[in-house]
């Protein structure tokens, strides 16, 4: 797996996770994982399929 950071601010961030499989257990997959942070906290709030979003850079909400 890897994660990219696309946007981030104080309490917010998007980030693309990519996940890379076997040749036998598929292709990859990316998804767009949006975080909030409630006091020291961060929670995932949103996970975008690649089907649903710009991937790679996870523009469109």
């Amino acid at each position: 797996m890897s994660v990219t950071e696309i946007k981030a601010d104080r309490n917010n961030s998007v980030i693309r996770l990519l996940m890379n499989f076997p040749k036998e257990a598929g292709e990859p997959l990316a998804v767009c994982v949006r975080l909030h942070r409630e006091s020291s906290v961060w929670k995932i709030y949103q996970v975008d399929p690649s089907l649903c979003t710009d991937l790679p850079d996870c523009k469109d909400n």
